[in-house]
């Protein structure tokens, strides 16, 4: 059968040239068909044949690349790819033996190679193709309304041409109106190109994460590659000043420490273990794993590369931090008034068919890409790039950083905050809270604390001593109150505050050398220090230090110094001790105990002898001396320090509450930490009680929820979003512990998927994929290279009060953009029944396009910008988001603009056009029928009410006076509407007249109409120097008036009678 299919073919296609040399119907004969080559039945086999081919090439291929990839994966590749995420708690021996490795002569080059070609290179997945300058400009030109314009500009220059060869008269204002609009064109493009959210600069942070090169052993030597070519189960040897090129599983090291700054952005040195000590820990939270990017800060290791490119902790990060952005509140704002321009055009195509007469064709043309180009919105690019602008410069003056423009819009929608815990709720830097000494629990504050006698003055040491925190060179005459520290967070709060009580720490710690050190491990939770010193004798002496956790340094003491006396530690004192170190964590504090003990024996003051010094073997003398006796130490005392929470939290928590703002927040610290935080920012309140039926901790206040996130850890994917939506739906702020990364991620995605503006802080490399998930994007400052290269906005104090501040900034532009965009559209209803006048009426009465685009930018757009810089008449943080009403055109605004105020500034024209006709001899009976005939070259005996004819020349003349009355007449109404457009429910005279922009756009308007009586350009502008004001102004004040006492009504009602039917209608 399959060599038959061929001969079908060549006899379809002999069918087909038959068909061609015009042979309609043929009998063809073969071994294989018979039929008939009809046209129809023709098409009908065509298209079957061409699905057959298309299915038939699909499998071809599909084979081909089935044989070019066919490769069976081994046993150990499945093994791998299954426990992926359990690389570095596996045993280390069998894990050498799954990765096919050896620790001393690493992979061989062919290995090394073949795994190279299957799993890809060792890099980011992440999008390295730059778009060119030109063609993303381009790209933004070419939206729906830019390529309405350019149509426009193109049938302006059309116009021009068709006009220009059918009249001796020539028609310049469709030429200048072509270079307008393409200048328009060009501008709107480069505006929309300013506030595009670019992510070429989380592109170019990401790609310098990654080191160029990096050292391997392959074969048993060591080999410089480029780090694309790492591949998993390379032996990598790494040292001080390198960063890992892979996430590595170290086993062995030497006085290893990892500085991760450029995944978190703080400097947070950590030590390096090989002995993996918690089943359930994450890898970037394991202290036998170095996550690719990293620092190696001091000492050196040998490690194997587990996770590779996208499979790193790193690689992970990246791929989620390029997923599909939720489009912003001005991309939606701009696609609705893309729908209204091809509305606009759609309208006035069918209004040209049905009211244009063919004999006068070029003249309704003409009028009706008058009424085409009033009706555009040419103002609103500009007027939201402004708007953009100045909201942007205002948050920078709250401290609020703004990278992308349309966040400035976007955040004052956010329904939901999902907020990390530290340095946002709080403030950066730890404080000693309370200390615990000679069996008294007193403030860290406390002045008479120095009055403990010895026994504080022996804590403060041990916390000075007993510390891994130290002050970096280069701060000669810097306060030593105000210097800068490196060490962890504890450690360098420890330190500061035993700098208030010791004058010389460095005097201090060569006084007490320190001749062994063991950094506090999750393991054991304790830190244990050895120094040196000489007494009064001149005999060297070895002491020993011993901090961490209350319930770990209390089992290893036995007496405790009270009033500088020794007591021994009964289980009395051992049970006040125990209590008062758990009440003190389930309040939050982070407590560490301290206890010290004189070594005296021989043999231990030998094994710690002057020549042992240094980082390299601490391990094992640790080891050592804790085999032989770290017992019977002596309690000295305990300090609790904690992450103070900033004053300004709790009303901003309140300003949430009442702008219907949910806040959900994120921390991998403990529930008793996450609870006490909540505590005091007024998250939280009431009671605080353990409830064993579900998973959660409840409070008394059932409306908030403290949740342990693992708990719901060891569910599917599925089932966890599923448990989060419920937590979302159900409680009315959440407070997630113990989140991990995934979890973050989540929570914010199903805040998306229910509809939600969500807005997520955060600081580091795993905070960006929330980031770019979420609608806004807000990094603090001094963070991760890539979350501020993925944010829209960056919080230059990280406090959580400044992105609440920001929302009501936010939702300031977005009313002041409404009343900007009332002011602008209540002259749509004048160009509308001029034109109608003209067309249905026929009135010789014609706005032209010079005049439309005067009243387009210098009319409405300019004044309109001084509208933004209003003051809030409302408090809007007492208001709702407005997530179903989010737009700036409503019909509400609508009504407004084209029943209420655009009537009135309408017959504001048309009577003063009729008066200053009817002045000149043209009563309105008259002007009936005079539309075509007015404008006529060829007409010259058109009779007025007086009997005298007016020729072309004369009528022209008179045209242009017409059009500076009526131009001038739209400018005054158009400046009593800016003064009343400033509220939208409050007095005008009650509200305040800071805004100096509004006085100075009023005055530009009132120069404007000045200008406009004088100017005389009948050839391009069409508009002639008027001889009287008396009839502009004698006709417009009534209107004038008509108006403020209109809208002042209507604004009276509206806060008399709030929430009513007028509110419903008229209020936007």
């Amino acid at each position: 059968m399959a060599l038959l299919r061929p001969l079908a073919w060549c006899s379809v296609l002999s069918a087909r040239c038959s068909v061609l040399f015009n042979k309609p119907k043929t009998q063809f004969h073969t071994n294989c068909l018979e039929f008939p080559v009809d046209m129809k039945l023709w098409r009908k086999f065509r298209k079957r044949l061409k699905h057959l081919f298309w299915n038939w090439y699909m499998r071809c291929s599909s084979r081909k690349q089935r044989r070019r990839s066919r490769y069976c994966p081994t046993e150990n590749e499945v093994w791998l790819e299954y426990y992926a995420d359990y690389l570095h708690l596996w045993p280390f021996r069998e894990l050498c033996s799954k990765l096919e490795t050896n620790t001393v002569r690493g992979l061989t080059d062919d290995a090394a190679r073949a795994r190279l070609a299957r799993n890809g290179p060792n890099v980011l997945p992440i999008r390295t193709k730059h778009m060119p300058y030109i063609l993303r400009l381009a790209r933004h030109c070419f939206t729906m309304d830019g390529v309405l314009l350019l149509l426009s500009a193109i049938a302006c220059l059309v116009l021009f041409i068709w006009l220009k060869s059918h009249s001796e008269h020539v028609y310049i204002e469709y030429l200048i109106a072509c270079g307008i609009l393409l200048f328009t064109f060009v501008l709107y493009g480069y505006l929309r190109k300013l506030q595009e959210n670019d992510t070429e600069s989380l592109v170019t942070a990401f790609e310098d994460l990654m080191p160029r090169y990096c050292t391997v052993i392959r074969d048993g030597e060591k080999e410089i590659i480029l780090t694309q070519k790492v591949v998993m189960g390379d032996i990598v040897p790494i040292s001080y000043g390198q960063r890992l090129p892979a996430d590595l599983r170290f086993f062995n090291c030497f006085g290893l420490e990892v500085n991760n700054v450029a995944l978190t952005g703080y400097t947070d040195p950590r030590q390096i273990f090989p002995l993996a000590i918690d089943d359930r820990q994450q890898r970037y939270s394991s202290q036998n794993v170095g996550l690719a990017c990293s620092h190696a800060m001091k000492g050196y290791a040998y490690g194997v590369a587990i996770a590779c490119g996208k499979d790193t902790e790193v690689g992970k990060m990246a791929q989620l931090s390029f997923e599909k952005r939720p489009k912003s509140r001005v991309a939606k704002h701009l696609q609705q008034f893309s729908c209204y321009m091809i509305l606009v055009v759609v309208v006035c195509i069918i209004t040209i068919f049905y009211t244009i007469s063919f004999q006068a064709l070029h003249m309704g043309l003409q009028v009706s890409f008058s009424l085409l180009m009033a009706l555009m919105p040419l103002f609103l690019p500009p007027l939201l790039w402004w708007g953009l602008w100045f909201t942007k410069n205002r948050m920078l003056k709250r401290q609020c950083f703004v990278r992308n423009l349309h966040a400035s819009s976007t955040v004052g929608l956010t329904t939901v905050i999902v907020s990390d815990a530290t340095g946002t709720l709080t403030r950066r830097q730890m404080r000693v809270r309370e200390i615990f000494v000679n069996m008294m629990l007193l403030s860290g504050d406390d002045p008479d604390i120095t009055d403990m006698g010895e026994t504080f003055d022996e804590l403060v040491k041990a916390m000075i001593l007993c510390n891994d925190a130290y002050v970096p060179p280069g701060q000669i005459g810097v306060p030593k109150l105000k210097r800068h520290l490196y060490g962890n967070m504890l450690d360098m709060t420890l330190l500061r505050y035993g700098m208030q009580f010791e004058s010389d720490i460095d005097k201090l710690r060569r006084d007490y050398e320190k001749v062994a050190n063991k950094t506090y491990t999750d393991s054991d939770r304790l830190q244990v220090t050895v120094h040196k010193l000489t007494d009064e004798d001149g005999k060297a002496k070895l002491i020993l230090l011993m901090k961490g956790h209350c319930d770990a340094v209390l089992r290893r003491c036995g007496t405790i110094i009270v009033d500088d006396e020794d007591l021994q530690i009964d289980d009395v004192i051992y049970d006040i001790i125990s209590n008062l170190s758990d009440s003190l964590v389930e309040a939050g504090r982070h407590v560490r105990a301290f206890a010290y003990k004189e070594i005296d024996r021989e043999v231990e003051v030998r094994r710690f002898s002057l020549f042992h010094t240094g980082a390299r073997d601490t391990d094992s003398r640790y080891r050592d001396y804790m085999a032989v006796d770290t017992f019977n130490l002596r309690f000295l005392g305990m300090v609790a320090a904690h992450y103070p929470p900033r004053s300004t939290i709790k009303s901003a928590v309140h300003k949430c509450r009442t702008a219907g703002i949910k806040i959900a927040i994120v921390t991998s610290q403990k529930p008793e930490t996450a609870k006490a935080l909540a505590l005091d920012v007024d998250i939280l309140g009431g009671l605080w009680l353990v409830d064993q039926t579900n998973l959660r901790t409840a409070t008394g206040d059932t409306s908030t929820d403290i949740v342990d996130m693992l708990e719901i850890a060891g569910l599917k994917p599925n089932h966890q979003k599923w448990q989060i939506e419920q937590l979302l739906l159900s409680q009315r702020d959440l407070v997630c512990a113990n989140c991990s990364v995934d979890q973050h991620y989540m929570i914010v995605d199903a805040c998306i998927r229910m509809g939600a503006v969500v807005s997520v802080i955060g600081y580091n490399l795993h905070h960006t994929p929330a980031l770019q998930r979420a609608n806004v994007g807000v990094a603090k400052f001094g963070g991760a290279t890539t979350c501020d290269a993925g944010a829209d906005v960056i919080l230059l104090d990280g406090s959580f009060a400044t992105l609440v501040g920001v929302i009501s900034l936010s939702r300031l532009f977005f009313e002041n953009m409404k009343k900007a965009m009332a002011y602008c559209m209540a002259t749509n209803i004048t160009f509308l029944l001029v034109h109608f006048s003209f067309l249905l009426i026929q009135l010789p009465l014609w706005i032209r396009v010079i005049s439309v685009f005067i009243v387009q930018f210098m009319v409405n757009l300019i004044p309109a910008c001084a509208l933004i810089v209003e003051l809030a008449e409302e408090r809007l943080m007492m208001q709702k988001p407005k997530v179903y009403d989010d737009h700036l055109v409503n019909r509400r605004l609508l009504f407004v603009t084209h029943i209420l105020v655009g009537p009135i500034e309408a017959a504001a024209v048309f009577i003063v056009y009729f008066k200053y006709m009817a002045h000149h001899g043209f009563l309105p009976k008259t002007l009936y029928g005079l539309n075509y005939k007015w404008y006529d070259p060829n007409v010259d005996d058109i009779i007025d009410t007086y009997g005298q004819e007016w020729n072309h020349a004369t009528r022209m003349q008179l045209d242009n006076k017409v059009g500076s009355l009526v131009l001038m007449c739209l400018i005054t109404m158009q400046a009593v509407n800016l003064m009343l457009s400033k509220t939208a429910r409050a007095n005008v005279l009650n509200h305040c007249f800071d805004n100096t922009s509004l006085l100075v756009a009023v005055s530009y308007l009132i120069g404007l109409i000045i200008f406009i009586h004088n100017m005389d350009f009948p050839e391009c502008f069409y508009l002639s120097h008027i001889e009287s004001w008396l009839i502009l102004f004698s006709t417009v004040w009534p209107f004038a008036i008509f108006l403020i006492v209109i809208e002042s009504t209507r604004r009276y009602f509206l806060r008399l009678f709030p929430e009513s039917w007028l509110e419903t209608l008229t209020y936007y």
